[in-house]
């Protein structure tokens, strides 16, 4: 029980599942929805958004979130080329037409990969001074926010908008660029 919560002092590992492909048995049936699973998971699917970050605490439920929409989309006649990535922290696949890429915990290296080059490269559609004009593909990250912060801050020459949109937010909590959102479960 006391490993259960997650800021436990034995280990969080039973509210993270981030480097197994999908949600062990425990954590699929405590999984409890919210409106991340009625509102935003529709608007993903639908393609709505270039880039969705999801900041919050270790164990609030952003890894869970991604794979459960995994699940549904593997589950769907509308899914296709549906590949886990190779360090078990992600997937790309086609959901009606629309391409994705997961990453289930951008604060973690990958193999070795350091978690620099796994952000530089899982952001890298999204660099540039202009505004996202990234279609038909959505990329969807479980970051820690101030990893996501320190990351864009020491990367601002690439991803000047993306810094500028996620400070601007996170800092000022002001509205987002078209093509972007930030959902912080820390607000809640």
């Amino acid at each position: 029980v006391l490993a259960l919560y997650s800021q436990s002092r034995s280990s969080n590992a039973g509210t993270r599942s981030q480097i197994r492909r999908s949600l062990d048995t425990f954590a699929r049936a405590s999984y409890v929805p919210t409106r991340l699973d009625t509102d935003l998971r529709p608007s993903i699917l639908n393609g709505d958004y270039a880039l969705v970050i999801i900041t919050g605490n270790a164990g609030d439920g952003k890894t869970a979130f991604i794979q459960q929409l995994e699940e549904t989309v593997q589950t769907s006649l509308d899914t296709t080329d549906f590949v886990p990535s190779p360090s078990g922290n992600g997937a790309n696949f086609v959901y009606k037409g629309h391409r994705f890429l997961t990453n289930y915990d951008g604060s973690q290296d990958e193999g070795q990969i350091n978690n620099d080059e796994v952000l530089a490269h899982f952001f890298r559609p999204f660099g540039g001074p202009g505004p996202i004009k990234v279609k038909g593909e959505t990329n969807l990250i479980a970051i820690n926010e101030g990893r996501l912060v320190d990351f864009l801050q020491s990367h601002q020459k690439d991803f000047p908008y993306l810094y500028q949109q996620a400070h601007d937010f996170l800092e000022r909590q002001r509205p987002l660029g078209i093509g972007v959102l930030i959902v912080n479960l820390n607000l809640r």
